[in-house]
C-alpha cells in the first residue's frame, strides 16, 4: 500500500512540475510566432517600398542600350512581369529554400 501512495505522490509531483513548465512553453511559442510575423511583415514592407521606387530594374541592370527582347527576357526571368504579390511570393519561397537571389554586382564582374 505504501508503494502505491509513493507512486501516486511521485506522479502528482511530476504533474505539478509539468504544469509549471506549460506557461513558459506557451510564452516561448507565442514569442516565436510573433517574431516570425514581424520578420514577414518587415520583409514585405521593404519589398513593397523597393517595388514602388521609381525606375525600371531591367533597364537599370541591362543599361539603356538593351534591346526590348533582352528587357522582356530579364523581366520574365526575375518575375518583374507579374504582380507585386506574386513577386513577393517568389522571393519568399526562394528565400526560405536558401536561394537569396542573384547578385547583379557579381554578374557584372564588379
Amino acid at each position: 500500500m505504501n508503494s502505491q501512495l509513493n507512486t501516486a505522490g511521485t506522479r502528482a509531483l511530476i504533474f505539478k512540475k509539468l504544469l509549471l513548465w506549460i506557461p513558459g512553453v506557451i510564452n516561448a511559442i507565442k514569442r516565436f510566432i510573433g517574431g516570425l510575423l514581424i520578420l514577414i511583415v518587415g520583409s514585405f514592407i521593404v519589398f513593397a517600398t523597393l517595388s514602388i521606387a521609381p525606375g525600371d530594374p531591367a533597364l537599370t541592370a541591362l543599361g539603356e542600350s538593351a534591346s526590348p527582347d533582352a528587357l522582356d527576357a530579364f523581366r520574365k526571368r526575375y518575375h518583374l512581369d507579374q504582380s507585386m504579390m506574386l513577386q513577393y511570393w517568389h522571393w519568399l519561397t526562394n528565400f526560405l529554400q536558401g536561394d537569396f537571389g542573384a547578385s547583379f554586382a557579381v554578374a557584372r564582374g564588379e
